[in-house]
């Protein structure tokens, strides 16, 4: 046994330390194996033999990367809490924690903090996926997480400690999803840019990349004044289509809850307007009324956030296009082929314009804050 894991290598140590940690007999616990992941996390599956104190289908063991702060075992916390508060409002469709023998959730394996969740019977969407059902499925699931969450951001009795720590990261302005932290990140990554003179292997789509985020840090900026009046509660902060799983067209969980924090709203539905209303490298209006109209059958917008949906639609894809355009990711063959599909995207809908979005969406002109 080495002092890293290697995931092919170490199943059967891995294996035994989840019996050790969970108390699950080793004779239940199936071989495992290690999907390909784009995170520090390591993550093993094992199927089940048989069901095991009504975990039917398997269980995942993810172990935290190291030395990556939005990885911490901080943040677990808050996933592990906001997990049980959703199972709590009967929201199932996310992970289910395992709770190891002592009653905790952690284990420990040569160093990495890990945590165990039943396995989720489903699969990601894929091309060929009839996407109005997703537009129903899943504008309607974000609609009742946020409706049913905003009670644990306003509720003190609700409020955890580990909960009141996320809200004061967001309020200090240390959460890499507040508004003045991803303007400040964006800015400081384009003077990098700048400074290197622009030598990238693909120039031109990381001109076109820094034009469009110029571009977006300008309307982004129109939020600030109004950031802390949004509705907040629990946010996702990574609704991509891989972390929704699907199973005969119904959403059956979504995953991938490790940077989950408290925030607008607007956070995730800016987000999905992008990410689940799009084809061809275009926005599909219709798509958006078709998401909002199914989101709103659990939480109604305000007033507010109407007004800005079409601005927050650009803020974590700013967060993400700042990470990007770094030297080394740009290097990466997937984020070159990542940017060349989201920069003419992000391209339709700025210029379409705000007005015109707000016209189009919501069918008035919603008024916009001077």
């Amino acid at each position: 046994m080495t002092d890293k894991l290697k995931p092919a290598e170490d199943e059967d140590y891995v294996r035994n330390q989840i019996s050790r940690f969970y108390g699950i007999p080793l004779h239940v616990l199936e071989s495992g194996y290690f999907p390909v992941a784009g995170s520090t996390n390591l993550i093993y599956i094992f199927d089940l033999s048989e069901p095991y104190q009504g975990i039917e289908h398997g269980v995942v063991l993810r172990l935290q990367g190291d030395n990556q702060p939005w990885r911490s075992t901080e943040y677990t916390d808050i996933e592990l809490h906001v997990l049980q508060y959703l199972h709590g409002q009967g929201i199932h469709q996310v992970p289910k924690p395992i709770k190891n023998t002592e009653g905790g959730y952690y284990c420990t394996i040569l160093g990495r903090n890990g945590v165990l969740f039943e396995k989720e019977v489903g699969v990601s969407m894929r091309p060929d996926q009839d996407q109005s059902v997703a537009m129903d499925r899943m504008g309607h699931f974000l609609g009742l997480v946020h409706q049913k969450s905003a009670q644990c951001y306003t509720d003190q009795d609700t409020l955890t400690n580990i909960t009141r720590d996320a809200v004061t990261a967001i309020k200090d302005e240390k959460e890499p999803i507040h508004i003045s932290w991803v303007i400040e990140n964006a800015t400081k990554a384009m003077k990098q840019y700048h400074a290197r003179g622009g030598q990238y292997q693909d120039p031109n789509i990381v001109a076109n990349c820094i034009k469009l985020m110029e571009d977006m840090v300008l309307v982004v900026e129109q939020i600030l004044p109004y950031y802390d009046q949004f509705p907040c509660g629990i946010v996702h902060t990574d609704y991509n289509r891989t972390n929704v799983l699907w199973q005969d067209h119904e959403l059956v969980c979504v995953i991938d809850w490790d940077f989950v924090t408290i925030g607008p709203f607007m956070y995730d539905l800016g987000f999905c307007m992008i990410e689940w209303c799009s084809m061809d490298k275009a926005i599909s209006i219709d798509w958006c009324k078709t998401f909002l109209q199914n989101y709103q059958e659990n939480r109604t917008l305000h007033l507010l956030e109407k007004q800005y949906l079409w601005n927050f639609s650009f803020l974590v894809w700013l967060r993400t296009l700042s990470f990007l355009i770094n030297e080394e990711n740009w290097r990466n063959q997937d984020c070159i082929k990542f940017m060349e599909i989201a920069i003419p995207t992000l391209r339709t809908l700025f210029d379409f314009g705000h007005q015109s979005f707000n016209l189009a969406v919501f069918g008035d002109c919603v008024p916009i804050c001077k």
